[in-house]
């Protein structure tokens, strides 16, 4: 009996869901696909090793499958909603639904477009109609937006589709905080501004 480690495991699984996927689901090939069928968010968590429960969505891309889990989700709204990572990078934009962040003492409103519960609908929109602009060792879903007050947002996934992060990056009105300056900016007419 041949051993197999995990990501071989974990490889063998994507492919043989892509495989299922495409012999069960008429076009799959042709359109973007957003999957809400319970067995192959079952499936996807024999993949990564997890409960069920763990999975939040399922989504068809340019690179195949990409799977949306509680953590992913949570660091999203960690980051990008309360503003608890600011220093993890250069640059942390805000989902605009209405929470109030502070920032070197003082608190700032976010617009209110949108609720937690629709980041599950942004990383399934833009998994199935972003563009991969390059392979760095993980896939990075980009594209132009038009909902819940964003205009461009971006998904990260590892190359097997786990989902690693998703960030809003331009949206009229957005706030982010620049690390670089240490400072608030706004993003007005298609440039960000310093506001604090």
């Amino acid at each position: 009996m041949k051993i197999i480690n995990a990501f071989e495991r974990r490889k063998l699984c994507a492919r043989t869901i892509q495989i299922q996927l495409q012999k069960t689901i008429p076009g799959l090939k042709n359109t973007a696909l957003k999957l809400g069928q319970p067995e192959w968010v079952e499936e996807v968590a024999k993949i990564v090793g997890t409960k069920i429960d763990e999975v939040i969505t399922i989504a068809k891309g340019k690179r195949g499958i990409a799977w949306f889990s509680r953590g992913a989700e949570g660091h999203a709204w960690s980051r990008h909603g309360l503003g608890e990572e600011l220093l993890v990078k250069d640059i942390t934009t805000f989902f605009p639904a209405g929470q109030t962040v502070t920032i070197n003492g003082k608190t700032y409103t976010m617009l209110n477009k949108m609720s937690r519960p629709d980041i599950k609908t942004i990383f399934e929109d833009v998994v199935n109609s972003g563009v991969v602009p390059k392979d760095v060792g993980k896939y990075v879903y980009k594209t132009n937006y038009n909902r819940f007050g964003l205009t461009e947002v971006e998904v990260v996934t590892s190359k097997l589709g786990e989902s690693i992060t998703i960030t809003p990056l331009k949206g009229e009105g957005l706030l982010r905080y620049n690390k670089g300056i240490d400072k608030v900016q706004k993003f007005t007419n298609e440039e960000w501004i310093t506001i604090g």
